[in-house]
């Protein structure tokens, strides 16, 4: 019985050792487990994270950039007017008049994302937008086009902040063919010039819709896209004629063209964008300024955003930030009467805008190497 006795506890004590160490292993097993799951959960979450906001950003931007800046272009400075600053020694290296100058031109085109673009650099730490409780207006302040001579610099430059980096948005600096050598007369090399250019056809629309709503150029909430454009088509073509140019190759006639009408009076001639263009590469330094594509700039407005701040020496903003910032449409109209027939072009009339506007707008493609992009009605 005592040997009996003996086994019975050493049995006992091995099975009673031997289920404290399968639980205890077991213990340590699950905590460890725990633990893995935990971190494994974690790494997945974080992981989700990242990938969301990569897959937004990447959603936001693909493929090749339309943006470019002037003195990537292959310009042909032969085919400026002799009195161009670009060809003239002595306005291209002459003192500006001024020190102090806003840093930042949005200069149009009118309807092509100028009131986003600037509300969103507005929204920089180190920049200070003005006149932004003006609506579809803000930054737009006239100085060198139809204020010229009315409003004193002092009165002009007042506006601005003095330690901060600024900007003027008036959409008339585009077409006005006497802004880009007054404003480097004023500023000198010291200013960076962004320019948006939106579909012609599309831009028409929205220029014509913004008019009929706000009641400007001899429109009004009844007012018709058709007499407009018969109006506008009827002036150019007069214009056109009177000063000899040639409907076949307009573009051999191009320093007629650039003075040929003001700001605004006409919406055909705002998207005349080759004219434009090559009137400001004569009368302003090419490496200050910025073109984009506004299609480019409404898809992707962070990327296009972030091109922006660079360009302008504007410190890059964190990717959450340039989304939040950039989520918000400013001036886009999209009242329910602003889609009404009467306010939209026809196809024949999209067609007869089309023939003005091609060949201007295959020499911009050209000289921005826009291959593939296509502004067609």
């Amino acid at each position: 019985m005592h040997v009996r006795e003996h086994v019975r506890q050493f049995l006992s004590s091995l099975i009673t050792a031997s289920v404290v160490i399968f639980l205890g292993m077991w213990g340590l097993f699950y905590l460890r487990f725990d633990i893995d799951v935990e971190n494994y959960n974690h790494s997945v979450s974080v992981s989700s994270s990242t990938t969301s906001k990569e897959e937004k950003l990447k959603s936001l931007f693909s493929g090749e950039t339309l943006t470019r800046i002037g003195n990537e272009l292959s310009f042909d400075y032969s085919t400026c007017p002799k009195h161009s600053v670009m060809l003239n020694p002595a306005k291209l290296n002459a003192k500006p008049l001024h020190d102090t100058c806003p840093q930042v031109f949005i200069i149009g085109a009118r309807k092509g994302g100028t009131t986003s673009l600037y509300q969103y650099v507005s929204k920089h730490p180190d920049f200070e937008g003005v006149l932004l409780d003006k609506g579809p207006s803000v930054g737009e302040t006239f100085y060198f086009s139809a204020q010229y001579h009315k409003k004193s610099w002092a009165n002009y430059i007042s506006q601005f902040p003095i330690n901060k980096t600024s900007g003027d948005a008036s959409v008339a600096n585009l077409v006005d063919c006497m802004v880009p050598e007054r404003i480097y007369r004023y500023c000198g090399r010291r200013v960076k010039v962004i320019v948006l250019l939106r579909h012609p056809l599309e831009r028409y629309e929205s220029d014509f819709r913004m008019r009929a709503r706000l009641h400007l150029v001899h429109t009004n909430s009844q007012s018709k896209i058709s007499s407009l454009l018969s109006t506008e088509l009827h002036q150019l073509h007069d214009l056109f004629d009177k000063n000899g140019v040639d409907r076949i190759d307009p573009t051999s006639n191009i320093n007629l063209l650039s003075c040929l009408i003001r700001p605004a009076r006409n919406c055909i001639f705002e998207a005349l964008y080759y004219i434009h263009l090559h009137n400001w590469l004569c009368n302003f330094p090419a490496e200050n300024i910025q073109i984009l594509n506004s299609e480019e700039f409404f898809k992707s407005p962070t990327h296009v955003f972030s091109q922006v701040l660079d360009f302008v020496n504007l410190k890059p903003l964190d990717d959450s930030l340039l989304i939040e910032i950039t989520g918000v449409k400013y001036n886009s109209g999209g009242r329910k009467e602003d889609e009404a027939d009467y306010r939209l072009l026809s196809l024949s009339e999209k067609k007869a805008l089309q023939a003005i506007y091609e060949p201007f707008s295959n020499e911009l493609f050209k000289l921005l190497r826009w291959p593939n992009v296509t502004w067609s009605s």
